[in-house]
C-alpha cells in the first residue's frame, strides 16, 4: 500500500491534470464554433466550388459534422504549440500557417493564412488553465481536514498534473490524427508525442506555480465564524432577557 500523503498526491494529480486538459478542449470548442461562424462566406463558397449536388452536399455536410471532434482537438494542439499538419510539409501553428494542397472540404476554410500577428498569445491558454486548474485544487485541499502537503509534495502533484494532461491530449491528438487521401494527404494532423510533451510541460510548470500560491487561512475563517456564532447567541440571551423582563411576575 502507498502511503496517505502519495496517494493523495496522485489522486490531486489525476483530478487536476484531466480538469485542465477538459479545459483546454472547452477553449478549442469554443474557438471552433466562433472560426466556423466568422468564415462561414468562406465554407459556403467552397461549397459552391465543389458542386456536389444537393444529396452529394448533404453527404458532405454529415462528414463534416463527423470531423468537428477533430477539429476541437485540433486547435487544442494549435494552443498547445505544435499545431497540425494538412500534408506532409505543412504546418498551422501560432507561429504561422505554411499550406499546400488543401483537402477538398469546405469546413477546412476555418484554418487560418499566413502569419497571425498575435497567434503567440494562443500559447497562453494551456498555460492559464493549467494554473487556475492548480490554484482551485490548492484552495479546495486547504478547506479539509487533511494536514497541508509540503513543497516538495506540492511541486510533485503539479508535475503529475502536467503529465496527466499531456498523456491525455497526446492520446486525443493521436486519435484525431490521420490520412484523408494518398500522397501528401497521408499525414493530416498532430504529431501526438510533441503535442503531449509540450503540454506536459507548459501545464505542469504552471500547475506547480498555482500549487505554490498561499493557501486561504483556516484560522482567520474560522476565528469569523465563531465570532458570528458568539455574537448571535449573545444577542439571543440579550433578547431573550427581555422578553422575560417584559412578562408579569406572579
Amino acid at each position: 500500500m502507498l502511503p496517505a500523503p502519495v496517494r493523495a498526491g496522485v489522486a490531486a494529480a489525476l483530478r487536476a491534470g484531466t480538469a485542465a486538459a477538459a479545459g483546454i478542449l472547452c477553449v478549442s470548442g469554443i474557438t471552433v464554433f466562433v472560426l466556423i461562424l466568422t468564415n462561414y462566406a468562406t465554407i459556403i463558397g467552397l461549397y459552391e466550388t465543389v458542386q456536389a449536388g444537393v444529396l452529394g452536399g448533404i453527404a458532405l455536410t454529415i462528414a463534416q459534422l463527423s470531423l468537428i471532434p477533430n477539429l476541437v482537438i485540433w486547435a487544442a494542439s494549435w494552443f498547445v504549440g505544435p499545431g497540425i499538419a494538412v500534408g506532409v510539409g505543412s504546418s498551422v501553428s501560432p507561429v504561422g500557417t505554411v499550406l499546400g494542397t488543401v483537402p477538398g472540404l469546405p469546413i477546412l476554410g476555418v484554418l487560418p493564412q499566413g502569419s497571425l500577428t498575435f497567434g503567440f498569445v494562443g500559447l497562453l491558454v494551456p498555460v492559464l488553465i493549467g494554473f487556475l486548474a492548480a490554484v482551485i485544487l490548492r484552495q479546495r485541499t486547504a478547506a479539509t481536514d487533511v494536514p497541508a502537503p509540503t513543497i516538495t509534495e506540492r511541486l510533485l502533484t503539479g508535475l503529475g498534473t502536467g503529465i496527466v494532461a499531456g498523456v491525455l491530449l497526446g492520446l486525443l491528438a493521436w486519435w484525431s490524427g490521420g490520412a484523408l487521401g494518398p500522397g501528401r494527404l497521408v499525414e493530416v494532423g498532430p504529431n501526438p508525442l510533441l503535442v503531449g510533451a509540450v503540454a506536459a510541460a507548459e501545464v505542469g510548470v504552471a500547475a506547480c506555480i498555482g500549487l505554490l500560491t498561499p493557501a486561504p487561512r483556516r484560522e482567520a475563517t474560522g476565528a469569523v465564524n465563531q465570532g458570528a456564532q458568539t455574537g448571535a447567541q449573545t444577542g439571543a440571551g440579550r433578547l431573550l432577557g427581555k422578553l422575560r423582563s417584559s412578562l408579569p411576575h406572579r
